[in-house]
């Protein structure tokens, strides 16, 4: 439909699809507002991974624990031989957290688990190497199969052998 101005078409009200002009504009809010929103999703979702850490480390503590009051001794060094002692029986991961037989951290290391442990030679040891790579210890047993070694959160800190 068209406005006649003086017996001539001026103005067309009416028109099939849309400008090219108006899907760049368009485009480019929608382009505008991902890129403003992406760094807000990925804040949120390393600050999932930083406080994923200590709850996985208290479950294989407790499962660690549980190991110990059920066969008096805990499970060979080396994170492989953890999984293998402890999943299914005492703990249950997804396999999304378990790659080539090794529990994984949120940063896709894998947990380091010694037994014996450095500091104290009748437990283990349980960390993971972070995001920065320095040793993060969370986890020490206490050697006593009764769930009373340190759940210290994270230690940037503290090192082995040192």
């Amino acid at each position: 439909m068209a406005v006649e101005f003086s017996g001539r078409k001026t103005l067309e009200l009416f028109h099939d699809g849309f400008a090219l002009i108006e899907l760049l504009l368009v485009c480019g809010i929608i382009t505008f507002v991902t890129s403003m929103t992406l760094p807000v999703f990925q804040h949120v979702r390393k600050k999932a991974e930083e406080i994923r850490l200590p709850f996985d480390i208290h479950q294989l503590k407790a499962a660690l624990e549980m190991h110990y009051q059920d066969n008096g001794t805990y499970p060979p060094d080396g994170n492989a031989n953890m999984i293998a002692a402890l999943v299914p029986h005492y703990i249950i991961f997804e396999d999304r957290y378990i790659a080539e037989g090794e529990l994984m951290d949120p940063w896709g290391s894998a947990y380091v688990y010694r037994y014996p442990g450095i500091d104290n030679p009748e437990s283990y040891d349980l960390f993971s190497w972070g995001e920065q790579g320095p040793p993060i210890v969370v986890a020490e047993g206490d050697g006593s199969g009764s769930g009373g070694g340190g759940l210290n959160g994270v230690d940037p800190g503290k090192t082995f052998g040192g």
